[in-house]
């Protein structure tokens, strides 16, 4: 008769509760007061879980989902009603000596491998500086499609082999174009350098185009000062245009858990020569090794349309 070991499973709630109070004003549009969810992380909640094989791997499970302080809503964004109950994050999988597979709704690699590569993400997590490839309301300008998380996906991401890590994600079409791919290469020495490079073929939902998108990212630790970079190539073959941005930041400590962030971005679209660029300077306070306050001022530049200045000061807390 065969017998299967009973280990106990360990489930874990947690998330960012992420909001912020000020006046707030794009390129071209009029400015906003008011209190907005998610200023400088995506607020969210999540559900995780794992359990033992007796093969010394784990079945893991994630479930997270966004949601809005502001009003109690779910989703990212009052712009993004078709976010679904789990639609961060949910999926099932295994880790093991071999790597971690995981498959469902899995974060976009490319996203999540180049957040720490700016310094406002690598402080807050989930609002990288390169916003512009990410996201871009105005519309002047391509932006990375295929969203921070893969529907009808799967992924590997293998264990590091010396200082390299490398993953690899595909997402099935099921009947909404064509697959997507995505890969990418972490170099992460004990040493001041650490590097990503990360490429990506969207195709699903595009109507038979395609887009194909290329990042590198690079991170220094000058003592004191940590500096970042990162640059993309955003090819769009559905518009027929093609994006690149640049992005340098930096992080100063400032003593008393005070940290002051500096950053700035620049986007070129070949089809009408437009250029965008946001300047960005923020202050964090760390007040506990959960709760972090936050203050941030933004310029915010498009060609042919007056500049943005926004203000706002806010708070995270993550459980």
């Amino acid at each position: 008769m065969n017998t299967i070991a009973q280990a106990q499973p360990v489930y874990a709630l947690y998330g960012t509760l992420d909001v912020a109070v000020g006046s707030f004003q794009a390129a071209g549009s009029a400015r906003l007061s008011q209190v907005q969810s998610g200023a400088m992380h995506t607020s969210f909640i999540g559900l995780k879980g794992e359990e033992a094989l007796d093969s010394g791997a784990k079945v893991l499970f994630n479930l997270e989902g966004f949601l809005r302080l502001d009003s109690g809503e779910s989703g990212r964004w009052t712009d993004t009603p078709n976010d679904g109950a789990w639609s961060r994050a949910a999926n099932v999988g295994f880790a093991g000596s071999f790597g971690t597979v995981l498959l469902g709704r899995v974060p976009n690699l490319m996203f999540t491998h180049s957040r720490p590569f700016n310094s406002f993400s690598a402080r807050l997590g989930d609002a990288p500086t390169l916003s512009l490839a990410w996201s871009d309301p105005r519309g002047s300008m391509a932006h990375i499609d295929g969203d921070t998380a893969w529907s009808n996906a799967l992924s590997y991401v293998g264990r590091p082999q010396g200082h390299w890590i490398f993953a690899l994600q595909s997402a099935a079409p099921e009947g909404n174009g064509h697959r997507n791919l995505g890969v990418n290469l972490d170099y992460t020495p004990s040493g001041p350098f650490k590097i990503n490079a990360a490429w990506q073929d969207v195709q699903v939902g595009l109507g038979g185009q395609k887009e194909s998108t290329g990042s590198l990212g690079l991170s220094y630790d000058a003592g004191p000062i940590q500096f970042y970079a990162q640059a993309a190539s955003i090819d769009d073959r559905a518009q027929g245009s093609l994006t690149k941005v640049v992005d340098m930041s930096l992080a100063l400590p400032m003593g008393l858990n005070h940290t002051l962030l500096l950053a700035w971005n620049h986007a070129d679209l070949n089809t009408d020569r437009s250029q965008a660029s946001t300047l960005r300077l923020g202050d964090t306070h760390d007040v506990s090794q959960r709760t972090t306050l936050y203050g941030v001022i933004q310029r915010d530049q498009r060609t042919g349309l007056a500049a943005g200045h926004s203000l706002a000061v806010g708070l995270r807390h993550l459980f």
